[in-house]
């Protein structure tokens, strides 16, 4: 078992490190206030960099068969920075035990939906556009996996 757990932290430890060299950035989520200067940094960097950003908004992974609640942080960058949201589903990681982490052959699915515009809206219609994406989102995720069985 000791083998197994060191060779899991080495793996996480291989992927982060590939991942930040991409220049993928973590939020703390449990340091509110860091979160916040990532979030206001993002949205500057789209603006002046006309960078693009991938926001998992459901914060974290998951085996469930719908999609988690939504964390607010990807809905205020796309309006801060009135830049339009691309969702991306992904079909259940069947091929993945959530357990164990551990692989086996599968197939994923990924569809991409029509663009959620942000242009003119306001931190004011936050809810509604992420209303809109989750039950978008959703909707494909389901239609995703029954398609799977």
């Amino acid at each position: 078992m000791y083998y197994y757990s060191e060779t899991r932290n080495i793996l996480r430890l291989a992927i982060r490190f590939s991942l930040l060299l991409c220049g993928m950035v973590f939020i703390n989520r449990k340091n509110s206030k860091d979160a916040h200067n990532v979030i206001n940094k993002a949205a500057q960097t789209i603006n002046t960099k006309k960078a693009k950003i991938v926001i998992s908004p459901e914060g974290t992974r998951h085996g469930g068969e719908t999609l988690l609640p939504f964390k607010k942080g990807a809905f205020h960058i796309a309006i801060a920075s009135q830049a339009p949201i691309q969702p991306v589903v992904a079909s259940k990681f069947k091929f993945l035990d959530h357990k164990t982490y551990k692989f086996d052959r599968g197939n994923l699915v990924i569809s991409i939906l029509p663009v959620i515009e942000t242009a003119g809206l306001t931190t004011e219609d936050l809810e509604s556009v992420m209303s809109r994406a989750y039950e978008a989102m959703n909707k494909e995720y389901n239609k995703l996996n029954q398609s799977q069985n």
